[in-house]
């Protein structure tokens, strides 16, 4: 049984394949995996809106590849990071995606509460339910304080994005 680390028993916990040796090299790397994590986005977090490919940060960070590339897919699981689909050559000339950190990536570091753990759903929910509450509550004071109708239909927008994503 593959463990894809995001099992209700131990959210942290890195994949393996079941065998005892996969699973002391998974439980071998949590540690480095959580520093990794914090690293990464910490960087990305400083060099915003550069963002980065995975491979100019393990030569940054001076990572492993093995454990650098899935620590990136990670931060992008736990919704800290996002693939902005565009690309940047690799060192061996391959176009490699740039990612970012989203807006809970960039507070979870400027407010210092992230340490590298994975984020389950329900934090993640409760993070953007309240990151939407603030949105909305400021479109309302725009819409209040003009009577533009292009930035009263532009704010009608938002508001009805803010709903629906």
């Amino acid at each position: 049984m593959i463990n894809t680390g995001m099992d209700s028993t131990n959210i942290n916990s890195l994949p393996h394949n079941g065998t005892a040796t996969s699973i002391a090299a998974g439980l071998s790397m949590e540690e480095i995996a959580v520093q990794d994590r914090v690293l990464i986005l910490r960087r990305l977090v400083k060099i915003e809106p550069e963002g980065s490919t995975a491979d100019a940060m393990q030569v940054y960070l001076m990572l492993q590849h093995q454990s650098n590339s899935p620590r990136f897919t990670e931060l992008e699981d736990d919704g800290l990071v996002y693939n902005t689909k565009a690309k940047r050559p690799t060192r061996s000339g391959r176009g490699a995606f740039i990612r970012r950190p989203t807006p809970l990536g960039i507070s979870a570091i400027e407010e210092g509460w992230y340490r590298g753990d994975r984020i389950n759903k329900t934090k993640r929910e409760s993070h953007t339910a309240v990151m939407r509450g603030a949105l909305a509550e400021a479109l309302r004071g725009w819409a209040s304080n003009t009577t533009d109708p292009v930035q009263l239909a532009r704010i009608a927008v938002l508001e009805h994005l803010t709903k629906v994503s």
